[in-house]
């Protein structure tokens, strides 16, 4: 994962994807450290998902939605939301998508 400057292991992620809505991918991490003092709402993080062939496919999104823990003595645990950037708009009140066709 990058977005971080301390090693992430990806304990599990969901994907969804809609044609009409965008995706929307949950993950749950840990780490020695707590990433909710490092990452903030409205930042980009990538995930990098290796094929066992090692092909890398790289998966970028905005966090909406962090939650942290402690899951051991010595690891911190967070559940993260990632959706389009695009997804900031519909949190403002007066925005407007324009689209070229």
């Amino acid at each position: 994962m990058y977005g971080t400057n301390h090693p992430v292991h990806v304990v599990d992620f969901e994907l969804t994807t809609c044609i009409n809505s965008g995706f929307l991918l949950k993950a749950n991490l840990e780490s020695q450290f707590d990433l909710a003092d490092e990452l903030l709402v409205g930042n980009m993080l990538t995930f990098e998902i290796e094929s066992p062939d090692a092909i890398s496919t790289y998966f970028t999104g905005t966090l909406f939605d962090i939650q942290s823990g402690f899951v051991s003595e010595h690891t911190c645990g967070a559940e993260v939301v990632l959706k389009p950037r695009l997804e900031l708009l519909k949190q403002t009140e007066k925005s407007q998508i324009f689209v070229q066709a």
